[in-house]
């Protein structure tokens, strides 16, 4: 079992984000709608250019590659 605490403390987040700490895509209605959970990190890795592409095609198991 394991109990902890996460929070965030006033700006975090948009410090975070300013420092590129979060990776944001824009929302569309075709990856809201029309894109499975199971394919949506995927989806979108591979449209943000070719670094993030390689990993939208790593397996889910890394062993396996």
């Amino acid at each position: 079992m394991f109990a902890g605490y996460a929070g965030w403390s006033p700006g975090q987040l948009e410090d975070e984000i300013k420092r590129k700490a979060w990776l944001t895509h824009p929302a569309s209605l075709e990856l809201v709608f029309d894109t499975s959970p199971e394919e949506l990190w995927r989806k979108i890795l591979s449209r943000k250019g070719w670094k993030h592409r390689l990993l939208s095609q790593m397996p889910e198991d890394p062993s396996l590659n």
